[in-house]
């Protein structure tokens, strides 16, 4: 994992990319490798890998505000705003003060 965001940080993101993925295979469960691997599909603008890897994170920890906000900024990138807003939904109602939340509903509710 280490290896994939030195990878990137290099300006290599296509085999940093492929570094986190082997990384999050080897550890489906981890929640930190799901993570990052969601983050940087999502910057490599891979949307579903970012959702696959966001739902795989919400499996391993189950109402986590933090990755339900970010499987709701993959859907909605990926064209499933209605996923979205549910997911966002249930991240603001976990936690209710966080200004990121908000605002990512906000903008998934148009």
């Amino acid at each position: 994992m280490n290896l994939g965001l030195a990878l990137l940080e290099l300006q290599q993101p296509e085999e940093g990319l492929k570094s986190l993925q082997k990384a999050a295979k080897l550890q489906p469960r981890d929640p930190q490798a799901q993570m990052n691997l969601g983050l940087v599909s999502m910057q490599l603008g891979r949307f579903r890998d970012a959702v696959r890897a966001f739902v795989a994170l919400d499996k391993a920890r189950p109402d986590e505000p933090e990755a339900l906000m970010h499987l709701g900024i993959a859907l909605a990138r990926d064209g499933r705003p209605a996923d979205a807003v549910r997911r966002l939904r249930r991240a603001a109602e976990l936690a209710p003060g966080n200004p990121a939340v908000q605002v990512n509903l906000g903008r998934a509710l148009g």
